[in-house]
This record gives C-alpha cells, sequence and structure tokens, in this order.
C-alpha cells in the first residue's frame, strides 16, 4: 500500500515508490524538523503520528496516512529466514499436510509416516513430513507430533512450528483442532486484555515482531491465546 512506516531509525513497512533509504531519509528529516514535509515531485508527505514517522499521500491527512498504514501491516505476513528456508527445499502444491515431529520419539514414527510422506526433512532435532491431501488418523500415541494441513507450504510451517512453541507438547497436536481448545482456555482465563481495544498502530508493530519472533499471527482468533501467554511472560 502507498504508506510507509518508520520508527526510530527502523523501516517498518515501504509502499511508496522509493528506496527504503530514500524512506528513512524523508522520515527522519520530518522527525528533525518536528513538522510536515512534503516531497513534490512524488506527491509525498511525511510526518509524526506518535512514536511513527508515515510517508503518504500529499492529500492524507494524519489520521488517514493512520488508518493506511495500520491496515498495510496487518496484512503483512514477515516469515522468518529459518522458515522460508525450510520451504525452499521443497513444496508441494494444493492441499497437503506438514507433520513436525520433535524429541526422541520421531525415532518410532519415522517407519510408519515415511510411508505417507512425498517429501521428508530432518532439522536435526526433528523430521518434517509431507503429504499430499489429508493426513488420516492413525491413533498415533506419541507427544510432540504437530499436524498442520492447507494449501499455504510457509503457513503450514508456520503453524506446525507455533504449536510447538506454544502448546504442551503432550500428544497429537492437530491445528484444525486448536480452535475449541484455546477457546475453552481464554474464556476461562481472568484479566484477558481487551484486544479489541489494543489494535492500533503501536499493537500493530508490535504484532509484526511477534509472527517473527514468535510464530503467532494475531488476526487468527484460535491464536489469541498464545498472544495472551506471550504478553503476560510465559508460554
Amino acid at each position: 500500500m502507498r504508506v510507509s512506516v518508520v520508527v526510530g531509525e527502523e523501516l517498518i513497512y515501504n509502499g511508496l515508490p522509493i528506496t527504503d533509504e530514500e524512506a528513512l531519509e524523508y522520515s527522519k528529516a520530518a522527525e528533525t524538523a518536528g513538522v510536515p514535509i512534503s516531497v513534490d515531485p512524488l506527491d509525498l508527505s511525511f510526518q509524526s503520528v506518535g512514536n511513527t514517522v508515515l510517508g503518504g499521500p500529499t492529500s492524507f491527512s494524519a489520521s488517514e496516512l493512520e488508518a493506511l498504514a495500520l491496515r498495510a501491516l496487518l496484512e503483512v505476513k514477515p516469515y522468518p529466514e529459518w522458515l522460508l528456508d525450510l520451504r525452499g527445499e521443497g513444496e508441494i502444491s494444493g492441499l497437503h499436510t506438514v507433520i513436525l515431529v520433535h524429541g526422541l520419539g520421531r525415532f518410532e514414527l519415522r517407519e510408519e509416516l515415511v510411508k505417507y510422506a512425498k517429501l521428508v526433512q530432518n532439522t536435526g532435532e526433528e523430521d518434517l513430513y509431507t503429504t499430499k491431501g489429508r493426513f488420516p488418523d492413525l491413533g498415533i500415541e506419541a507427544d510432540g507430533v504437530f499436524i498442520s494441513t492447507g494449501e499455504d507450504a510457509i503457513e503450514n510451517l508456520r503453524r506446525v512450528y507455533a504449536m510447538k512453541l506454544h502448546t504442551d507438547g503432550k500428544g497429537v497436536k492437530r491445528y484444525e483442532n486448536l480452535y475449541e481448545e484455546n477457546f475453552y482456555n481464554f474464556d476461562r482465563s481472568r484479566g484477558i486484555l481487551n484486544l479489541a481495544e489494543r489494535i492500533d498502530l503501536n499493537f500493530a508493530i508490535e504484532a509484526l515482531r511477534i509472527f517473527e519472533e514468535e510464530l503467532v499471527d494475531v488476526r487468527i482468533p484460535q491464536e489469541l491465546f498464545w498472544l495472551m501467554k506471550i504478553m503476560g511472560g510465559s508460554r
């Protein structure tokens, strides 16, 4: 989207027809000047909004720029490089299932799971299996098994690693079953943050960090309980 977001020396987002270096330069100038600055040939202006500097069309007011920036940030998915590298090792198109098996139990499951896998990856401490379509319920009884089914390869990977990070790891965890499990906990917990009141620009910027570091997507309802635990300082 036609907006840029800068916090301090960090460029959070740049959807403008200029380089990242130029966006940082203009944003720094606006912050130093303390007033909006215009870049006439490009019909762009840069102005401070709270602790951020936003760049966008000259005709946009500060509130309009803030709304545009919020919308842009809530659509960004900053997958970490290590996860993108895993996807790059092999990708199956269409509906498929990713199975992450962590811990010593993975050795016992290899013989069975490899029968269904179109792709097998070993990262040292865990095995990743990718199968076509939905993975059948084999009655597996083991800890540290995380399963996600969908058409987006990188999302399937993110989900299994998010489950590894933020669940107790007991038994087999299927992402599609987390909605009921997490919302049961969410409803019964006390002192829940009123997330609806926190969806502002600062929250959206923090959500990007949470996505990249914790692999939690705040836009997905069944992951809100994980967010609560992260913001509470525990997993």
